[in-house]
């Protein structure tokens, strides 16, 4: 996550997500985390593994993951908002076969999201947008 800039209003807030193992079904879970450090309660945001978060200067951002699976099936790349307020947003499948995503975002909001297709030829993919 990178930190704020100077522009940013001093309640901005950050939202993390993790997984935790179950084999191939990995929880993904946010929360909200207030500039004075308290977190808000977890939200779960589907089933996920690597999750990468980017947030603009106003406080808005994006959470991206590939679903879980094995090596040999093509997997989902998801994504959903996240408001100022930590409100995430519904998923969206942004890829049917993608793994490794990363975002990032510009100061007003412009999405970025990379990813590498699972299936040969590997080619490397995005799409970018508010």
């Amino acid at each position: 996550m990178r930190p704020a800039s100077t522009r940013s209003p001093p309640t901005w807030t950050a939202t993390r997500s993790w997984s935790g193992p179950a084999a191939y079904q990995t929880e993904l879970l946010g929360r909200r985390l207030s500039a004075a450090g308290t977190l808000g309660s977890p939200v779960r945001l589907g089933l996920g593994d690597r999750p990468e978060v980017a947030l603009d200067d106003n406080g808005d951002g994006l959470v991206v993951w590939h679903a879980p699976g094995s090596p040999q099936e093509a997997t989902p790349v998801k994504a959903r908002t996240i408001s100022q307020t930590g409100v995430f947003g519904a998923a969206r499948t942004l890829s049917t076969d993608g793994r490794v995503t990363r975002t990032d975002t510009s100061p007003t909001g412009r999405f970025a999201v990379v990813w590498q297709r699972k299936s040969y030829p590997y080619m490397i993919k995005a799409a970018f947008g508010p």
